[in-house]
C-alpha cells in the first residue's frame, strides 16, 4: 500500500525500469493504443496520464543508465482512433493529430532536459492488423535478421493503467507463437512518425 498516487506511480515508474533492463537496449512495446492520448491544453501544455508520465520516466532513466538504442511502439489506428481526443476538425485525422502530438511533446521534452544524447530512438508504427493483447518484447539480430525474443505480458495499456500485472512469459511454445505473430506484424506495419 502507498501512502498517496506519487508514490505509486513512481514505483510503477521503477517496474516499468526494471522490465526493459530485463529486455535490453532494443524493445519492441505492441500496445494497441500505442501510450495514449497526449493531449495539447488550452495553454498549449502537453497533458499526460501519471503512467504516461512514469513510462516516460522510466525510458528516460533507463536510457541514462544502460544506453538504450531504440524503442518501436506498435499500435493500431484502427483501435487507437476509436478513443476521443475531443476535437473536431475536418482538416486533420485522429492519427495525424495523435502522432504530431507525440512528436511535438518528445521533441520539446528531450530538447528541454537536454537529452538528445542520451534519449533512445522511438518509432511508432501501425499494425494493419488489429490486435488487444499488449506485450513488450527484447529486439535482437541474427546475422542481419531481426528477431523477438524475450516477451512480457501486460493486462493493460500505457495510456490509462488502473491496475496492471505483468507475466514473464516463459513456455517456449508460447512464446514462438507470440513472438511470430507480433513480428510478423511488425514488419507489415506502416512507420507513422520516428524520433531519432
Amino acid at each position: 500500500m502507498f501512502s498517496n498516487d506519487i508514490e505509486a506511480y513512481k514505483k510503477l515508474s521503477d517496474i516499468f525500469r526494471t522490465v526493459f533492463q530485463h529486455l535490453g537496449e532494443n524493445i519492441l512495446i505492441a500496445d494497441p493504443y500505442f501510450i495514449g492520448l497526449i493531449k495539447l491544453t488550452e495553454t498549449n501544455e502537453y497533458k499526460l496520464s501519471r503512467c504516461q508520465l512514469s513510462l516516460i520516466n522510466a525510458i528516460t532513466h533507463f536510457s541514462l543508465e544502460s544506453k538504450a538504442n531504440n524503442f518501436t511502439i506498435l499500435g493500431c489506428n484502427s483501435r487507437a482512433n476509436s478513443i476521443s481526443d475531443g476535437i473536431e476538425d475536418d482538416n486533420t485525422s485522429k492519427a495525424e493529430r495523435r502522432f504530431e502530438n507525440y512528436n511535438k511533446f518528445f521533441n520539446n521534452y528531450i530538447s528541454q532536459n537536454e537529452l538528445k544524447n542520451y534519449f533512445p530512438s522511438i518509432t511508432f508504427k501501425n499494425s494493419k492488423k488489429s490486435f488487444h493483447n499488449r506485450y513488450l518484447f527484447s529486439v535482437t539480430n541474427d546475422d542481419g535478421i531481426e528477431k523477438l525474443d524475450k516477451c512480457i505480458i501486460f493486462t493493460n495499456s500505457f495510456g490509462n493503467i488502473e491496475e496492471l500485472d505483468i507475466v514473464p512469459c516463459t513456455d517456449e511454445e508460447q512464446i514462438n507463437l507470440i513472438t511470430s505473430r507480433f513480428l510478423s506484424l511488425s514488419n507489415n506495419s506502416t512507420t507513422e512518425a520516428e524520433l531519432k
